[in-house]
């Protein structure tokens, strides 16, 4: 046989070089009828196993061999392209899959199914009559996103509640005067000043202001988490200690802004684990309010600093963000735990969080103009 280079065809992708004479020739170079037929040869053997029928079988000069094209129709469908010098062999994929008996490939891998979701809020719905079904699902769905953060990050459970929620002010002022309960003129006096959301032990209210047009769904989601937030520190706590009878006092509890700061703060991580907005869109509209607003953390501790300052949630959030920054999130509840065995809130916060009230607000300041 000559030795010479090798021709390749192409066809059902099986492809053949066959040589051709030289000076010193061993045997007779293949002719172009004997490479054809040297392919025809190996995919007739193969049919069966392949599910394939010959449709057309070209060669094309290669050297001292050819290059054999084998196309093919039925379950084997394509070109094989084929080197032939003394006999086939495979050049293309699909022509090694036919030397090879057509093996069963292997099926592709199936997609691994999400985890299921974590069980939500135990909650017991009342809707009012105008809410739409995607309403409903929305107050759920926020509800939901508290309880599972909640649950992952803090290792707490929300108590079994209820929760209303009322695009109708009437509806509203009715269900709230009943279920709290407390008189009808205090339920209008509350809802009717702009209130959006409020809670009471086991207990989460969303009037008609949670539902105006136009308000982005991630704020109403964190909403809805934010007072299912203060159901767990009433759990550990009470409502009273988080209450004031004047503008100017601070809660049993401490300052104002890091009560309503941590309900704010992990709401908003409960949305951003529903995937309704980023931790870094939240955080940059936090920093914003904070360096725009001049209220200290002092003046927060009171509600009148609250009612007195422009997005006083935005700072409440940023302060407790830097407060639990590099620590665990479960000292939230560490510091509760220890207002509620009766230790001064002043030296639960310092023991809690490592630096004294004072400490931390000056720390507050220049970091949020830094």
């Amino acid at each position: 046989m000559a030795r010479g280079s090798l021709a390749a065809t192409a066809l059902l992708g099986l492809c053949f070089v066959v040589p051709t004479a030289s000076a010193r020739t061993e045997r007779p170079a293949l002719t172009k009828p004997q490479a054809i037929a040297a392919v025809r040869a190996v995919v007739r053997a193969k049919a069966s196993a392949c599910g394939l029928r010959i449709v057309r079988i070209t060669a094309t000069r290669s050297g001292s061999g050819w290059h054999v094209a084998a196309t093919t129709s039925g379950r084997t469908t394509g070109a094989s392209r084929w080197s032939v010098v003394r006999k086939p062999a495979p050049l293309n994929p699909l022509a090694r899959r036919i030397a090879s008996g057509c093996p069963p490939t292997k099926p592709p891998p199936q997609p691994i199914p999400p985890p299921p979701l974590a069980p939500g809020a135990p909650a017991t719905y009342t809707f009012g009559s105008g809410l739409s079904t995607a309403q409903q699902e929305l107050v759920r769905r926020g509800l939901d996103a508290g309880a599972r953060l909640y649950r992952s990050a803090l290792g707490r459970e929300l108590p079994e509640l209820r929760a209303w929620a009322y695009t109708s002010l009437d509806e509203l002022v009715a269900a709230y005067a009943a279920n709290v309960p407390t008189s009808p003129e205090n339920a209008r006096a509350l809802w009717s000043g702009g209130q959006v959301g409020h809670a009471t032990p086991r207990q989460v209210w969303l009037g008609p202001a949670w539902f105006i047009a136009g308000r982005p769904s991630s704020d109403a989601l964190k909403i809805a988490a934010h007072e299912a937030f203060h159901l767990l520190q009433y759990e550990v706590i009470g409502q009273r200690a988080m209450s004031v009878s004047g503008l100017d006092q601070v809660p049993q509890a401490g300052p104002w802004w890091l009560l309503e700061g941590a309900a704010e703060y992990f709401a908003y991580l409960a949305v951003v684990a529903d995937g309704s907005t980023t931790f870094a869109n939240v955080h940059a509209q936090w920093t914003s309010s904070a360096r725009a607003s001049t209220a200290t953390l002092v003046t927060l501790s009171t509600l009148r600093g609250q009612r007195e300052t422009p997005r006083p949630y935005d700072v409440y959030a940023l302060a407790t963000e830097l407060l639990l920054r590099d620590r665990d999130p479960k000292l939230t509840f560490t510091y509760l735990e220890a207002i509620a065995r009766g230790v001064e809130w002043h030296e639960a916060f310092s023991t809690t969080f490592g630096r004294s009230f004072e400490a931390f607000v000056a720390e507050f300041e220049a970091y949020r103009r830094g």
